[in-house]
């Protein structure tokens, strides 16, 4: 009698662990690094990436990192694509948000929001100087 309760309950965590990793499986839990490719859109002379960090829990993505952005010219509008880890199809500029700093100046932040042209990230601000500064940013999209 003790041997078969024995096998009914290995029976049953067996089953238990499969519906767990059925589960965790279905949630898409993923990361990685990747250096994002930039594209200088408006006031930039140039702009280096570093390797960011990125993370996916289903469909969301989560991204983090530096870059280095070279204004052309000081109190005028700056604009800066950041490539994705994970390609999507962004339609609109509230599929994607996020912010950077410049954290030398107090003050000195961007936004980040979705270019539905070129299903990327884009970030903006007004630049204060003309030097080179690195910027620290984090946003965040969904998979579309």
């Amino acid at each position: 009698m003790a041997r078969q309760t024995f096998s009914w309950k290995i029976d049953w965590l067996i089953s238990v662990l499969k519906r767990l990793k059925t589960d965790f499986d279905a949630l898409n839990l993923t990361s990685g690094t990747y250096t994002p490719t930039l594209t200088d859109i408006a006031n930039i002379d140039s702009s280096t990436s570093n390797v960011a960090q990125w993370l996916r829990v289903g469909t969301t993505i989560n991204v983090a990192g530096l870059l280095a952005i070279d204004t052309t010219a000081a109190i005028t509008s700056t604009r800066l694509g950041i490539s994705l880890p994970v390609a999507s199809n962004i339609t609109s500029s509230i599929q994607c948000g996020g912010v950077a700093a410049y954290t030398d100046q107090a003050g000195q932040v961007a936004g980040i929001f979705g270019d539905a042209a070129n299903d990327r990230a884009e970030m903006k601000f007004v630049s204060a100087a003309t030097n080179n500064r690195n910027w620290h940013y984090i946003f965040t999209y969904q998979v579309l």
